[in-house]
């Protein structure tokens, strides 16, 4: 919640946090919060994406709400398999990441950040 918080209130945006529930490696239930998605720009927050299992699943949990778009923004992603492919089915259009590991979908560069709290 902290690094959507600070994501939403740096853009002065609005946000909400799902809750998320593992019942296995690659089995997650999501609780979206309470909002109004229909008709908004949706852009998910994670930390880590391997297998993508959880924010393909908070994707198709969001489809049902008809957004106009769902996005998703990944600290490190490890993206394994077709974890990627995946999320894009599940109705995810853009995916941007960090580049703490380095992937074609980095867009958010670290090292400046990194270094101006040296």
């Amino acid at each position: 919640e902290q690094w959507v918080a600070d994501i939403a209130v740096h853009d002065q945006l609005d946000y909400g946090v799902a809750r998320k529930q593992r019942l296995g490696d690659k089995q997650v239930k999501i609780s979206l919060p309470e909002y109004e998605f229909t008709g908004r720009n949706v852009v998910l927050v994670d930390d880590v994406a391997s297998t993508g299992c959880t924010l393909e699943i908070a994707a198709r949990e969001l489809a049902r709400f008809k957004p106009a778009s769902i996005s998703v923004l990944v600290a490190h992603s490890l993206f394994a398999g077709d974890a990627q492919e995946r999320m894009e089915r599940a109705g995810i259009g853009n995916i941007w990441s960090c580049d703490t590991i380095v992937h074609h979908t980095n867009a958010v560069y670290v090292a400046d950040l990194l270094a101006s709290h040296i």
